[in-house]
């Protein structure tokens, strides 16, 4: 079954359609850039014009991982010669796209999903900016030119801290091995081509919605500000056909810093809930206009609200029994495939459970990787609900009370990377916790614990559902 699971991820992989516009919003697209790169060992400067390219899945690992595809075919040359994969500490990706002519005047940006664990980024041979472990985004808009083709390559390095991390990124250092046992390492997350408004734009929105006070709130997080003005925001709330069900609109003013932040709400008296096996779901657009911004975020998400109140549990208001079961999302060795999980989690809700968990390792481990948004995008259209896990604990309380940074952590992973409707309670190991009593279910019933609410950011609504592993 392990040697089927690889191959079972690479058809999924290849059923996501890729290359294909995904229209996000009026003022956003976007492009996957999932499937076959090229691929060669980065031994030193003089290695890659003269040797040929092998071709690698993404996402995937070169090292060999029996949840990830990997390498497909070797090149010739000096890279591949006694170059042996599992101690291999860098390489190089490389990918020629085609740039719609549409997204002129745009920021475009490669976004790589997950990466194990650092990248430096070249557009047609211009350095473009740094990913540090495990995500992030680099604008290429200077090195490109819309209506043409571009070379995308990608240095990837597989360091074990921060400096080998960086030490591998030089081409000058000979020393292109590592001894770090990395569970995998390369591109081994989503990878995305995607273009926003130029200048001042919406760089994250969390949704928040409350059925007890019949409210929708957003938190929107606004970069690249230069000057104070009022601005117009306007929400309009489209259903499964994408149909306008719901319109809000509101005034903010902007203080002029770089960053800034909104928050509005709206009373909403009707709105079709998401519940168990009633996976009612809403595409939220955006729209915020003023002086110098004009941007519309697109995202979906589902209205519910889940509180603990005593030893009772409550989903919009109903009290609900708990029948959980283990999802298998570490076990299973093709806990990545789309169509597994779907029919994994059709099998759970006919057998009568009502929410899965998670397996709460640290996910924070460099190197690692997991499927968990995937599992929870899937949920949200399932109508199951999920615990996920939180941060493992341990590193932050060994060295005195750094409760603040696992708070702001905890905060990172949930807002804006697995927070999706299905989503009920957050996990982790109790051993790990360092305060035994939090973790005691003698606790339960002792305090009233604040409601978790619907909506979520940072996870997209796929067409069709891809693989997902990290942040834009």
């Amino acid at each position: 079954m392990r040697a089927l699971a690889p191959l079972l991820l690479f058809i999924s992989i290849l059923s996501l359609a890729q290359g294909n516009l995904e229209i996000l919003s009026s003022k956003r697209e976007r492009i996957c850039l999932n499937g076959r790169w090229e691929f060669m060992p980065a031994k030193d400067e003089n290695s890659l014009p003269q040797s040929s390219w092998g071709i690698i899945l993404v996402p995937g690992t070169w090292s060999g991982n029996w949840r990830l595809p990997g390498l497909i075919t070797k090149g010739d040359g000096p890279a591949w010669r006694d170059v042996d994969l599992s101690m291999l500490g860098r390489a190089w990706y490389r990918k020629i796209v085609s740039i719609p002519e549409n997204w002129k005047g745009k920021a475009i940006l490669l976004t790589l999903g997950r990466v194990s664990t650092d990248a430096i980024v070249f557009a047609n041979g211009v350095e473009c900016g740094r990913v540090e472990w495990p995500y992030g985004s680099v604008d290429i808009t200077k090195a490109i030119e819309p209506g043409k083709k571009a070379e995308i390559r990608i240095l990837v390095s597989a360091g074990g801290d921060e400096k080998e991390a960086s030490d591998l990124l030089n081409l000058r250092n000979p020393k292109y091995t590592t001894d770090s046992q990395l569970e995998t390492k390369g591109l081994i997350g989503e990878v995305f081509l995607e273009c926003r408004p130029v200048g001042a734009h919406i760089d994250d929105v969390f949704i928040q919605t409350s059925v007890r006070e019949k409210s929708l709130r957003l938190e929107i997080e606004l970069s690249d500000i230069t000057m104070k003005a009022e601005v117009e925001i306007i929400a309009r709330l489209l259903n499964e056909q994408g149909k306008e069900e719901k319109r809000f609109q509101a005034r903010g003013k902007l203080s002029g810093n770089q960053s800034e932040k909104l928050e509005v709400s709206w009373k909403w008296d009707n709105p079709r809930l998401w519940d168990f096996r009633q996976p009612n779901l809403y595409k939220l657009l955006l729209h915020i206009k003023g002086k110098e911004i004009d941007d519309e975020w697109g995202e979906t998400f589902g209205f519910r609200e889940f509180w603990i109140d005593g030893k009772k549990f409550f989903l919009n208001g109903k009290e609900i029994r708990l029948r959980p079961d283990e999802a298998g999302d570490v076990w299973n060795s093709c806990s990545g495939v789309t169509e597994v999980i779907e029919a994994m989690l059709e099998g759970e809700l006919a057998t009568g459970f009502n929410i899965i968990e998670l397996w709460p390792w640290n996910h924070d481990v460099r190197g690692s990787t997991h499927f968990r948004e995937l599992w929870c995008e899937i949920a949200d259209r399932k109508g199951i609900l999920v615990m996920a896990p939180a941060l493992d604990m341990a590193p932050y309380i060994t060295w005195g009370d750094l409760n603040h940074w696992w708070q702001a952590g905890v905060k990172e992973t949930y807002e804006k990377r697995m927070f999706a409707e299905c989503v009920a309670i957050a996990i982790t190991l109790p051993l790990l916790c360092g305060r035994r009593r939090q973790t005691s279910l003698a606790t339960i019933g002792k305090t009233k614990i604040p409601a978790t609410s619907g909506g979520k950011t940072g996870m997209r609504e796929r067409i069709p559902p891809q693989i997902s592993i990290g942040k834009r």
